[in-house]
């Protein structure tokens, strides 16, 4: 299998700015896309090739890059197939499952090595409609560094969940909001779009979470970097395909990941430190001690500030119709 070389291009400090050409003949003309969206797979044997081409149908100038974790059902060889058609899908091949934080950190560092400017998160179930893709890329092209579709605001919901399943969702975002301060409401959508600038000062290889819980925990890094988070209504539709991965142990570790952020006051020393002008994860100069800042986060005084910024947008009414696929050969890479 052969490893993808493409031609690494940095964007200038404007190009976040320049208007995104949403054509295919705006594709053909760049060897690296301006919006990469990235899909993570394991055991969606039955659903990747539909998304595939509804996100065709929706963006056709947008690359794609599936992150297989070497799915036992051939998720990885249909993805395969898929990139030998389409010059703008790529396969990013990992060695076993290990969470999907770990799938999107490798898959955006990827993206920033090649050159996107907006990086996407979606799932591969069929949950998150790529109609509603064109709606979050122009908020996040007039400013915004990141973008959650979100479920919570007003025009936003959920279709065909369980009771549980809306309980759990319910519960996991009134607690990570209000132990975290976050104004966001729904912290754990996995529907997203990201600057490449936002996630460059995020920086990556701090964050911890493998699982689920990544999503919080880039929600916390984001509004803790002083990043502007709006959020626009989508209609989440639950698989009709395949086993969710939603489980009660993943609701566990997030209970327990945000419980320790709270505890700890994680993030706070980046939220302290910019405001005192410096950029690195430390305790440095002009940031308090760690047990002063554990005593305000206990107290609420640090809940005071808010630097990120959420804002629901307006969004459309419910996306109709149905796509086609389209496409020619592209390199896979091994993790």
């Amino acid at each position: 299998m052969a490893t993808a070389q493409a031609a690494h291009h940095r964007s200038g400090p404007d190009a976040a700015q320049a208007p995104l050409d949403l054509s295919a003949a705006g594709a053909a003309a760049h060897a690296t896309p301006a919006v990469m969206v990235m899909v993570p797979t394991y055991n969606e044997v039955d659903n990747i090739q539909p998304t595939w081409q509804r996100l065709r149908q929706a963006l056709p100038m947008a690359g794609i890059l599936i992150v297989d974790d070497n799915s036992p059902d051939g998720t990885g060889a249909i993805a395969d197939r898929l990139a030998a058609t389409d010059p703008l899908t790529w396969v990013l091949h990992r060695p076993a499952k290990s969470g999907l934080g770990r799938a999107y950190a490798d898959a955006m560092a990827w993206g920033l090595d090649h050159g996107a400017r907006f990086l996407v998160q979606m799932d591969a179930d069929g949950s998150h409609d790529p109609a509603a893709l064109p709606q979050l890329l122009e908020v996040a092209q007039n400013g915004a560094d990141l973008v959650i579709g979100s479920r919570y605001v007003a025009g936003g919901s959920t279709r065909g969940w369980s009771h549980w399943r809306l309980v759990l969702s319910h519960a996991g975002n009134t607690y990570a909001r209000l132990m975290l301060r976050l104004d966001v409401h729904d912290a754990t959508s996995g529907y997203r779009v990201f600057s490449a600038a936002a996630l460059r000062r995020i920086q990556l290889g701090t964050l911890a979470s493998k699982g689920y819980c990544f999503l919080i925990e880039m929600t916390l890094a984001a509004t803790a970097t002083g990043l502007v988070v709006r959020e626009v209504p989508i209609i989440f539709t639950e698989r009709e395909l395949g086993a969710s991965k939603m489980s009660w142990a993943v609701g566990a570790e997030s209970l327990w990941n945000v419980t320790r952020w709270r505890l700890t006051g994680r993030h706070l020393a980046r939220r302290t430190e910019r405001q005192h002008g410096s950029s690195k994860m430390s305790w440095s100069v002009g940031a308090e001690p760690p047990w002063k800042v554990t005593r305000w986060r206990l107290t609420g005084r640090s809940g005071t500030a808010r630097d990120g910024l959420s804002r629901p947008v307006p969004g459309p009414s419910e996306p109709q119709g149905r796509p086609t696929a389209s496409g020619r050969a592209v390199a896979t890479t091994d993790a």
